[in-house]
Parts: C-alpha cells; sequence; structure tokens
C-alpha cells in the first residue's frame, strides 16, 4: 500500500465506531498471532534440520535479534543461505510457502 493508502485506513479506523474498531484489533491480534505461530514453527523445523553446530550458531545469532522482524530475516538468510543437498528440501518448501 502507499502512504496515502495507510493514512486513509488510519484516518477510518479513528472515526469507526467504538465495535468495529475492537473488532478490527481483534482480527489484526490473530493475524500477529498466526504469524507467529508460523515463524516459530518454521524457525524450530529448521533448527531440527541443522547440525549442532549450526544449530548453536544460529540461535546465538537469532538470540541477537532486537526485533521479531529481524528474528525472522534471519531465519530467512540462513535458509537462503544454505546450499546442503541434505536440507534442500526443508529450503525448497519454505521457499515456496514464503513466496521468495
Amino acid at each position: 500500500t502507499t502512504l496515502e493508502e495507510d493514512e486513509a485506513l488510519l484516518q477510518a479506523f479513528a472515526e469507526a465506531p467504538f465495535v468495529e474498531r475492537q473488532l478490527v484489533r481483534q482480527s489484526m491480534a490473530r493475524d500477529f498471532v498466526e504469524d507467529i505461530k508460523e515463524t516459530f514453527g518454521w524457525r524450530k523445523q529448521w533448527m531440527l534440520a541443522l547440525p549442532v553446530s549450526k544449530r548453536t550458531k544460529l540461535k546465538s545469532t537469532l538470540a541477537a535479534a532486537t526485533s521479531p522482524t529481524e528474528e525472522w530475516r534471519l531465519l530467512v538468510a540462513s535458509i537462503e543461505a544454505d546450499t546442503t543437498k541434505v536440507r534442500a528440501d526443508v529450503k525448497r518448501v519454505f521457499m515456496e510457502e514464503a513466496g521468495s
């Protein structure tokens, strides 16, 4: 979306009746929770696919992330950088699902 569209949505949200705002917040919260579940599901699956040394290094890298967005970016970078045949199927499925 463009900045103008975002501003228009924010304005419409601000002017909406209380009940509508609550419904939007609940929907956004559900979407956020689903995104988090999906992120941690992929993280777990990828971690299990890695050998112990790489898993330990990635855990340390992800722990240093300052936000869930950065953590997701670091996870994606790890998956994209992997060139092993052993994890090729996991990587392929992830890339298809992530739309990359």
